[in-house]
């Protein structure tokens, strides 16, 4: 090439480099950064990179907005959009199925981000110290949020989970310091250890029974968590799972049989423990050390009411029920016929020495029946699970 279209081409470049405008390609994907705004379009994965210093546009990534991912591109590499001082916002196309690892990590002005719900995996630290993101919104089909993916977002408020996602890693939210509200859906199977860890704005959390496993250490450190029920079926309350936080109250299941060492450590504030179960199971569950803060604590257990025996004659039903401690309450015996349809209900007293009592409903001549113990008629606060029978 003659020293004459060597010149030009230079000066070509360097027009679209101090234009704002230039155009970079990688296999069937090509990145264009236009008035502000980089756009990635094309078809199929994005690169993967082992530092943001490796993107093609590392050096203009001072003038970088906002960040849009169109066409058919599937998905985002790892450190694509990472490291980039000025970004605001991203707009993440409809067939993006997997965010890379550090994909978005140390963007200090990245306010909002939408994730859809074509997008089924987040990789670790993929917002990892995304200082100023305030909220993010998950779309129904994001299935697997990976470690570290919204560590020390500082200014993150809350959080709503849809119900396909089955999966938080280790640390997702590791030192959000602002986390207030979290909300699970309804398919969620594992919450990774110190996942909500040094969460110092969360007060209240409630842990869905379609859990089946728990990690350690994960609200340790909440310095605000007042109220907590665990309802999924776990046998172990992890290590330091609530350590160091003012928790007052704690709900956990029937199923727990041991308390995993520093589960409760320094949880001075703790009043009250309800137990699903009855007081003779709490009694079998192995606590480790370290549970200090179980020493504060009033245990309630669940009552629990058994149909001993039935006899059914003449459209009269006659019941033996007994209820395992003795309660102040009222024994409400609800008749449903076999289509699940309620016909009658009769309440009567049970004083706080009676373990037992008989009750004789009017029924027709098949269906069901339901016991209920509760505190008062007028409260309808219940002290046990129905205990039912089909007859």
């Amino acid at each position: 090439m003659s020293l004459k279209y060597k010149k030009f081409f230079f000066l070509f470049a360097l027009l679209f480099i101090f234009s704002g405008s230039f155009l970079v390609c990688h296999a069937a994907v090509s990145w264009e950064i236009r008035s502000g705004t980089l756009y990635v379009n094309g078809s199929g994965a994005m690169a993967d990179y082992t530092s943001a210093a490796q993107t093609p546009w590392y050096a203009n990534r001072d003038n970088i907005i906002f960040v849009t991912v169109t066409g058919d591109v599937t998905h985002i590499g790892d450190y694509a959009f990472s490291s980039l001082p000025n970004l605001t916002g991203v707009s993440i196309g409809s067939s993006v199925s997997s965010i890379g690892n550090y994909s978005f990590y140390d963007n200090a002005k990245l306010m909002s981000v939408q994730i859809p719900g074509n997008v089924e995996y987040i990789g670790d630290h993929a917002f990892f110290r995304a200082t100023a993101l305030i909220s993010v919104t998950f779309g129904e089909g994001v299935k697997s949020i990976d470690n570290y993916a919204f560590s020390r977002c500082y200014n993150l408020r809350g959080i709503v989970f849809p119900d396909s996602l089955t999966t938080l890693g280790i640390h997702v939210f590791n030192t959000c310091d602002s986390l207030k509200t979290v909300r699970f859906g309804k398919g969620l199977k594992t919450i990774g250890s110190n996942c909500f860890y040094a969460c110092y704005s969360l007060e209240d959390i409630t842990i869905p029974a379609s859990v089946e496993t728990l990690g350690e250490f994960i609200f340790s450190n909440c310095s605000r968590l007042k109220n907590a029920t665990i309802l999924c079926p776990i046998t172990t309350l992890p290590a330091g799972t609530f350590s160091y936080t003012p928790i007052a109250s704690v709900t956990l299941p029937r199923t727990l049989t041991s308390i995993d060492k520093r589960a409760f450590l320094y949880c001075t504030s703790l009043t009250t423990v309800t137990f699903k179960g009855n007081s003779s199971e709490w009694a079998k569950i192995t606590v480790l050390e370290d549970n200090d803060g179980l020493d504060y604590a009033t245990v309630k257990c669940e009552e629990t009411l058994y149909i001993v025996d039935t006899a059914y004659k003449k459209g009269m039903l006659s019941l033996s029920v007994a209820k395992e401690k003795p309660a102040d309450g009222i024994l409400i015996t609800a008749i449903y016929d076999h289509s699940g349809r309620f016909v009658t209900m009769k309440k009567q007293p049970i004083s706080y020495t009676e373990t037992s009592a008989n009750v004789t409903i009017s029924a027709p001549e098949s269906g069901t029946v339901g016991v209920v113990l509760w505190h008062t008629i007028e409260c309808f606060t219940p002290l046990a699970n129905s205990d039912t029978v089909i007859y």
